[in-house]
């Protein structure tokens, strides 16, 4: 669920990556870009160094606009019984219930995300990840065992982007409610500045009508 940090093939190919399962019953988790946490006061004991946080309940408008069918505001909603109001029930292999959720994909790059899939994950639900994780990060293996989840990497290749591109063109209206920023070349200086500011940016796009 991207302009200069983000190329659009890497869900195509995460998607290509996690192989057969009902495109209807994927969700996405997390989006970038995402404020990473440097330094805490000794009386925070619920974050430390490292984690992420991204809340901004405008990017959830923005993406029932570019056409998804539904979000999840994780702050407000517990994650696994929306998705079981979405997808409806599964088990995993011990027989409780959960989420009928084919396929996960993180796109957030946080162990919080990945957990989540871990606990909401039924009986042979795959999780792929096309984000950066930063730093090494602990996750729950005792979920893995429950759900014989199988988790995968993905990194975008060559192909994707001629598959995408054809998608882009016909539905461009939908995809240019993404842009938030357009920034002359002249100023590319603040279009990074854009981006690398949680929350500051949607998609930024440089142009060069400007330039000789």
């Amino acid at each position: 669920m991207r302009h200069l940090r983000h190329r659009p093939d890497l869900p195509a190919h995460g998607r290509h990556a996690a192989g057969p399962g009902r495109a209807a019953d994927l969700i996405p988790l997390g989006h970038e870009p995402a404020g990473e946490i440097v330094e805490v006061g000794a009386e925070v004991t619920t974050l430390k160094a490292g984690d992420r946080v991204v809340v901004n309940p405008q990017r959830l408008e923005t993406a029932l606009a570019a056409g998804a069918d539904a979000v999840i505001d994780s702050a407000r909603e517990y994650v696994a019984a929306r998705l079981t109001e979405l997808h409806g029930q599964g088990a995993d292999s011990l027989g409780r219930p959960r989420p009928g959720t084919d396929i996960y994909i993180d796109a957030a790059g946080v162990a919080a995300v990945v957990n989540t899939a871990l606990s909401s994950a039924r009986w042979g639900a795959k999780l792929v990840t096309v984000a950066v994780h930063t730093k090494p990060e602990p996750i729950d293996l005792g979920a893995i065992l429950r759900s014989e989840m199988t988790i995968l990497g993905s990194q975008g290749y060559p192909t994707e982007i001629f598959e995408v591109t054809p998608e882009i063109v016909a539905h461009q209206e939908r995809f240019a409610r993404l842009i938030s920023h357009t920034v002359p070349f002249s100023e590319v200086g603040r279009a990074f500045d854009l981006t690398l500011t949680p929350g500051a940016a949607e998609k930024v796009v440089v142009t060069f009508d400007d330039q000789p």
